[in-house]
């Protein structure tokens, strides 16, 4: 049985996304209750393609996750994450074609289902002096607000390293800010959405 499993994935992660039957169970072991287009499933094989650098593989599950209505708060909690990750792809660019307009509407809306990961992505845009919006305090920010809205969700080891990176880039931004700066961008990180 675990043999068989393992050749699925190995066999879906070669051919790609694009193959993929629209039923039968997840691939993924500890998700094979749930069907192929479950939310879960499909975050789950995008993130897995994400990791192996397949990111145009990746972006079409979570686009596949962020079309499917969420059923519960789970659903909604993966739905968040994969608008920020997709989001993520458009910001950089990579198995997309970069667009930071589409990229920085998808890590908002994100942020207001309860993405974590965006939160810090959204720091990094605004603290990138090639944007148009490019503003310290607002970066600064985003990077405190995760740690004031943090969830261990979907993966309490990701989520913990989403942590670890804000904080470092808070205390990276924060000696080029002035204590008014400091003081406005504190109570910005409990508010902004």
């Amino acid at each position: 049985m675990r043999y068989g499993l393992i050749s699925s994935v190995l066999l879906l992660l070669s051919i790609g996304c694009s193959q993929l039957q629209p039923s039968g169970p997840c691939p993924i072991q500890r998700l094979s209750r749930l069907s192929i287009e479950a939310a879960e499933c499909q975050f789950t094989l995008g993130r897995t393609a994400y990791t192996d650098r397949r990111f145009a593989d990746a972006a079409t599950h979570w686009r596949r996750v962020i079309s499917i209505e969420p059923q519960s708060t789970r659903d909604m909690d993966v739905y968040a994450a994969a608008l920020g990750t997709l989001g993520f792809l458009y910001y950089s660019g990579w198995g997309v074609q970069q667009d930071i307009e589409r990229a920085m509407e998808l890590l908002k809306r994100s942020v207001k289902f309860g993405g974590l990961e965006a939160r810090r992505h959204l720091g990094v845009a605004y603290e990138d002096e090639n944007n148009k919006f490019f503003d310290r305090v607002a970066a600064y920010a985003w990077y405190r607000s995760v740690e004031h809205f943090y969830k261990p969700f979907p993966d309490e080891v990701v989520a913990q390293r989403v942590l670890q990176r804000a904080r470092q880039n808070a205390e990276d931004l924060k000696a080029g800010l002035t204590a008014e700066q400091l003081e406005k961008a504190e109570k910005l990180a409990w508010t902004i959405e």
